[in-house]
């Protein structure tokens, strides 16, 4: 009789403890927009996209942001100063009222505020507009590339007349300070591989900007004119006869360059500093034997 009672009470606790487990759900991350001001008359503002992770480790997120296109216009985005720092699908406008955006954070990340990117908007007319998000999936790092619960908040915005700004004492706002550091210095390489443009001669080059973000590339050979390029870029020299500048450009115009020598003026270097080596044994011989045949006749 005592060994049915003692059964009866651990499987009264185990079933306690399942119930608990089931019906205790994991904390789920959380995607909210931070913004310079939720009632505005500015004729642009900003929102930043963060996420909390609630203590998980994760590396990899998606989605899409969503806005009023009638109320609302995008201006800039910038990825500069993101926890990610591999973008499969750099957040670009998809169309009018939304920006789509897909990256990697190799070595994953863990925190209560993570940037993913940052907006500004610029307003078209009075009306209130809420900025959200669809399609969003964050990703574990765990090794499994499971997804993980998330969470994605609103924000609304009501865009105000500047009479009414007024009346309420609002005054324009920014998130974010004015970027004036350029990209981060990088060296471009050339290099060919038969798999990759046919065996010809190309370039390829990367950088990072923490604060507005890299706005593009542009890569100039010799005297040609600069072109705007992705990595990799096929040269149109395939001589290399001439040295290629890269310029990575971020989103307020700040750049930096790095810069290929040309193949030859290394040949070239090598020969100038081979007729030096003549010429200076030239001279020596020749006042040496001068020096002899004066010393020759003094004598």
């Amino acid at each position: 009789m005592k060994k049915s009672k003692i059964h009866i009470s651990i499987l009264q606790c185990m079933f306690i403890a399942a119930i608990f487990f089931v019906a205790t759900p994991a904390i789920a991350s959380e995607l909210f927009f931070k913004t310079s001001e939720n009632a505005i008359e500015q004729q642009e503002f900003d929102a930043a996209l963060f996420i909390d992770t609630k203590g998980d480790a994760i590396n990899a997120i998606e989605g899409t942001v969503l806005f009023p296109a009638d109320i609302f216009e995008i201006k800039k985005i910038y990825d500069g100063d993101s926890i990610i720092n591999f973008w499969v699908d750099k957040p670009r406008a998809l169309s009018e009222g939304s920006v789509a955006f897909s990256g990697a954070i190799p070595g994953g990340f863990s925190g209560e505020r993570g940037l993913v990117l940052s907006l500004v908007f610029s307003v078209k007319k009075e009306g209130v507009g809420e900025i959200s998000l669809e399609k969003t999936r964050v990703f574990a790092h765990d090794g499994t590339g499971a997804t993980v619960a998330i969470t994605a908040k609103k924000t609304s915005i009501n865009a105000i007349s500047a009479k009414e700004a007024q009346r309420l004492s609002i005054t324009s706002g920014s998130l974010f300070e004015k970027d004036i550091t350029p990209p981060e210095t990088f060296i471009p390489k050339i290099t060919s591989d038969e798999g990759v443009f046919k065996g010809k001669w190309f370039i390829v080059f990367a950088t990072q900007d923490k604060g507005s973000g890299i706005h593009h590339y542009e890569v100039c050979e010799g005297v040609r004119a600069c072109v705007v390029a992705e990595s990799p870029y096929l040269l149109k020299n395939q001589s290399r006869d001439s040295a290629v500048v890269v310029k990575a450009i971020d989103n307020n115009g700040n750049q930096r360059i790095g810069v290929v020598n040309a193949k030859t003026m290394w040949v070239w270097y090598a020969i100038l500093i081979t007729l030096t080596v003549v010429l200076v044994g030239f001279v020596y011989l020749l006042m040496r034997a001068l020096w002899t045949k004066k010393k020759s006749i003094v004598e």
